[in-house]
């Protein structure tokens, strides 16, 4: 029954060359690259292991992109829609709760040859003949025609999830196996769900004909020893989006969007815009817990996917560029957005990644203050110029991701900004 094939692990640093994190799968052999900052279970403990392989593949689905390898037609790496994982996962988890697809949707005609179903005939108009109450439309309850082409399809789409990621379950492609089928077959199955899609009316029902379409469309024999790839690249974008959900409650960012214009003689000095910069994130605060007070405190947040947290070397902080950007956030804040959306003041922070259970600080909370960097060329000693940096677990922030728990983050966030203000300000 479990799959016990090698797993062969990648700690990735974000370094030129070694910054693909996922999956790679060739010939049987399974490698997966993972964030050097996440502390992975013991392989030993497959249960704990494997969910947190599922855990970070998970996050893949955030990236706007994957990897660029795919896109390398000579590369003999299956597209990345020939890979749906997040299909194969839904369909073995689907499989292990429920078994193999049967249809519990009726399908019921008028006049037809099936089991009668009084219950919907006595709702018809009945005619009333002699005194005699005759129902001329007879309901039966018909089988649906496309019911064993589905549960067939269902079938091929366990096996196929299985063959790829069932080691994610502990489950080998024996125990469900099915015997190679040809392109044609596929065919018939993705007609016979699609038709059927057109005509079901349960949302349940749904995800699972959308699930099986994925994996079916995704279907490729012909080279068994061609590499599937499903991950990203750069990290960097995921991590981004996850330190947004966590501590962001903006929705539409733009306008804190610095932005400049160009004026050319060419143009008769018309206006034109420059590219704009955009923050990470932005949360706002209300500044007092009087409902009678409207003023508010916004926090700039920029998740920088370092390797600070894992080095200790402070060649792997934000560098000044990044510092400058944070400040013209802030400034750009106060300009043109203090008066109209009534904010009282702004603050900076970095938000970068680390082990807490194996780092060079000893730190050990899942959010960890480390300090402050300031610009040499302002004076003006406001809070927005005062950066604060913090690192974050990230096996924790995947979790938090996942799970949706954020308040205690969001709070230690606001308590520990605000202490190291004031009191490094001073």
């Amino acid at each position: 029954m479990n799959d016990d094939r090698k797993i062969i692990l990648h700690s990735v640093t974000n370094e030129e060359q070694n910054s693909f994190v996922g999956l790679r799968i060739r010939n049987g052999e399974i490698h997966f690259h993972y964030p050097e900052s996440y502390q992975l279970a013991d392989k030993g403990d497959k249960k704990a292991f494997r969910h947190d392989v599922v855990n970070i593949i998970r996050t893949i689905s955030l990236a706007k992109s994957k990897s660029a390898i795919n896109t390398n037609n000579d590369s003999g790496v299956a597209q990345n829609d020939q890979f749906a994982i997040m299909s194969y996962l839904w369909i073995i988890r689907d499989y292990l709760s429920n078994g193999y697809y049967r249809n519990s949707e009726k399908i019921y005609r008028a006049n037809g040859k099936g089991k009668i179903n009084w219950k919907k005939t006595l709702e018809t108009q009945p005619i009333i003949s002699n005194g005699n109450v005759i129902y001329n439309n007879v309901i039966v309850e018909v089988r649906n025609d496309c019911d064993d082409v589905i549960t067939e399809a269902h079938k091929w789409c366990v096996f196929d999830s299985v063959r790829k990621i069932g080691w994610l379950f502990g489950l080998n492609e024996k125990s469900v196996f099915v015997a190679r089928t040809a392109d044609s077959v596929i065919k018939k199955y993705i007609r016979a769900i699609k038709t059927e899609l057109m005509r079901t009316f349960d949302d349940v029902k749904k995800v699972r004909l959308n699930h099986m379409l994925r994996v079916l469309t995704g279907v490729d024999d012909s080279d068994r020893t061609r590499e599937i790839v499903y991950g990203v690249d750069k990290y960097h974008y995921v991590y981004e989006r996850m330190v947004d959900y966590v501590f962001s409650n903006v929705t539409d960012i733009t306008k804190y969007n610095p932005n400049a214009k160009w004026y050319l003689k060419k143009n008769g000095y018309a206006p034109k815009d420059a590219s704009s910069l955009r923050p990470d994130t932005i949360r706002l605060e209300p500044i007092s817990s009087d409902l009678r007070v409207d003023e508010k405190v916004a926090y700039v947040l920029d998740a920088k996917f370092y390797r600070f947290g894992t080095t200790g070397n402070e060649n792997d902080l934000p560098t000044t560029t990044s510092i400058q950007k944070q400040i013209t956030y802030g400034d750009n804040i106060i300009c043109n957005l203090q008066k109209k959306e009534n904010i009282k003041c702004v603050y900076n922070a970095f938000v970068m990644p680390y082990n807490k259970l194996n780092n060079p600080f000893g730190y050990e909370s899942n959010l960890e203050y480390i300090g402050y960097s300031e610009a040499n060329w302002r004076n003006d000693a406001l809070s927005h110029t005062h950066i604060c940096a913090f690192l974050i677990d990230t096996k924790h922030l995947i979790s938090v991701w996942s799970q949706g728990n954020c308040t205690e983050d969001i709070m230690k966030l606001i308590d520990e900004i605000g202490k190291a203000t004031d009191n490094e300000s001073m």
